[in-house]
């Protein structure tokens, strides 16, 4: 069953500010590449060049992903995050065991998006089912955001947000539309444990 998901204006506003955002700097990035291209022979610019036209593929991946109306599968999941972590610097080891897709793994998905966005360097996901429609992501790495940080981004009360947050809000209306809840584990600052579970 696919469950299609209608956006709120100021939540869709909010997701199209946020693509325009992430793809901008890359974009801006290639033609100023361009511009120095034509002028110098330089192979570490057309290298650049090809770094930011690989950022921007990526993000627009994670959105088109994210947007999809169809369900997602496990192997599409890696493949997309997996880009998406690359085109950030960060190496990323995701070890998945888990046999159902659908609503969870795109609720998954979006977490995903959203924690190796908060990574510095590097991160190991391991994904794996407690139950039969409940999973437990457990992360480690070096993260921008704590649990805690992690926790208040993701509640509902949280206000005042931004573009910078528009996954968040995306998660949020996604979670309640297919009634996914989900919990973290207090852990260490190098570590996010969070269990979902979908009714």
């Amino acid at each position: 069953m696919t469950t299609t998901l209608t956006l709120k204006t100021d939540l869709t506003a909010s997701l199209i500010s946020r693509l325009c955002h992430d793809v901008a700097s890359p974009v801006g990035a290639i033609r100023l590449g361009l511009d120095v291209a034509f002028e110098s022979k330089e192979p570490n610019i057309l290298s650049a060049i090809e770094g930011s036209i690989n950022k921007a593929i990526a993000v627009i991946n994670v959105f088109r992903m994210i947007s999809a109306k169809d369900d997602v599968t496990w192997q599409q999941i890696k493949e997309v995050i997996g880009e998406y972590a690359g085109s950030r610097g960060v190496q990323l080891s995701l070890d998945i065991s888990v046999q159902q897709h659908g609503q969870l793994a795109k609720g998954v998905f979006i977490l995903l998006a959203i924690m190796v966005g908060s990574s510095r360097k590097q991160c190991t996901f391991e994904l794996h089912n407690v139950s039969k429609n409940q999973l437990c992501l457990d992360g480690t790495g070096e993260f921008f955001l704590s649990n805690g940080d992690l926790a208040g981004l993701l509640s509902p009360e949280a206000s005042e947000r931004s573009s910078k947050t528009a996954l968040a809000d995306y998660f949020l209306q996604y979670s309640q539309d297919i009634g996914l809840t989900f919990s973290f584990e207090e852990t260490s600052s190098s570590r996010i444990k969070l269990l979902a579970f979908l009714a």
